[in-house]
Formats: C-alpha cells, sequence, structure tokens
C-alpha cells in the first residue's frame, strides 16, 4: 500500500492555538468559499514533500531522519509576517512567515540527503526554504468574484520551539486532509 508522506516539525499546543487565532482574526475578511482555511490541528511548517511512498519504504525514511538527527539540538524560529503568496493581485495562499533560518535550513539539508542515500525517492525542492505555517489555500473562482482583495499583511512575532521532527501521513477525507504523524524524532 502507498502513503502520502512528508517531513515537518509542529508548533506546541499553546503555539500551536497563537497561530489559530491569526487565522480566526482573518476568516470573516473573506467571503464564505473563497478561502479554504487550513485546521487547526494541520497547522505545520513543511521540511520536505516526498509524494506517495511505498509503504516498505517507510522504515528508510525512519531510518534516514533518525540519522539526520544525530547531533541536532531543539532551537527556535520566529514567524514575523502574514501576508500572501505569491504577493500578486492571484495569491495561492495565506501564510505566516518567517526569515530564513540556518539551524531549519541545515535541518533540511540533513534530512533531505540521508533520504536520498536511503534510495528514497524525493520531489525536488528547489526554492529557498522560506520557514511558514500556511493559514489557507486561496481559491481561484473565489478570489475573482472579490471587488478588493483584503489587505491582510501585518507584522507578528511569534517564537516556536523547534523540539522534534515528524513523519507525516496525509490522507484524504472527503476533500479534506487529515495529517497521522507517523512517528516524531525528538531533536
Amino acid at each position: 500500500m502507498n502513503k502520502k508522506v512528508f517531513i515537518a516539525v509542529n508548533p506546541t499546543k499553546i503555539e500551536r492555538d497563537n497561530i489559530y487565532q491569526l487565522l480566526l482574526d482573518r476568516k470573516d475578511l473573506f467571503p464564505p468559499c473563497s478561502v479554504k482555511w487550513v485546521n487547526k490541528e494541520n497547522l505545520h511548517i513543511t521540511l520536505i514533500f516526498l509524494g506517495v511512498v511505498r509503504e516498505d519504504r517507510i522504515n528508510s525514511i525512519f531510518e534516514a531522519v533518525l540519522k539526520s538527527l544525530e547531533n541536532s539540538k531543539p532551537f527556535k524560529i520566529s514567524l514575523n509576517q502574514i501576508n500572501y503568496y505569491p504577493e500578486s493581485k492571484n495569491p495561492l495562499i495565506i501564510w505566516a512567515r518567517g526569515d530564513e533560518n540556518t539551524s531549519l535550513y541545515q535541518l533540511k539539508n540533513n534530512i533531505y540527503n540521508n533520504i536520498l542515500s536511503k534510495g528514497v525517492r524525493v520531489i525536488s525542492e528547489e526554492r529557498e526554504l522560506i520557514p511558514h505555517i500556511t493559514l489557507g489555500r486561496v481559491k481561484k473562482w473565489g478570489i475573482k468574484n472579490i471587488k478588493a482583495i483584503p489587505d491582510i499583511e501585518e507584522t507578528i512575532n511569534i517564537s516556536l520551539s523547534i523540539t522534534s521532527v515528524d513523519v507525516i501521513e496525509s490522507v484524504i477525507n472527503k476533500g479534506y486532509p487529515s495529517y497521522k504523524i507517523l512517528k516524531s524524532f525528538p531533536l
């Protein structure tokens, strides 16, 4: 059996509550059905998207992540802005984002290289790693009916404690994703 898998870091419960409040504060700015808002329990920072993975390759992914964390320690990242991505008249997502973070970048690269060394296919990530949490996905047909796209840009200050890395399965149920942590690895 195949699983749709990605590797992420998750906020703590308190951090997740704070981030979700940012989402709730913006929800009323948009007409119903123009944005698909992320469920509170699904808020995370994706490091690597693996896509569809055969179940017999999951243990290799676990081994690669474990090896990647041998010399890693917990660290913090900051989310400092809410805006659209891309910043244009046709945004795709609403996100809470931070600046580049060396520790997060190194963590991602270590995991990426160790997964490749295990022979697991990785979907190429050519973009730079911008720490962010997606709050909502803008529906193109919904946003076209809005005369003026709401101004949501705001400076924020949310610190996230990165204490573990999670291998997560994405399961689509009735058109909505739910995420199941297959294994969590402490830093």
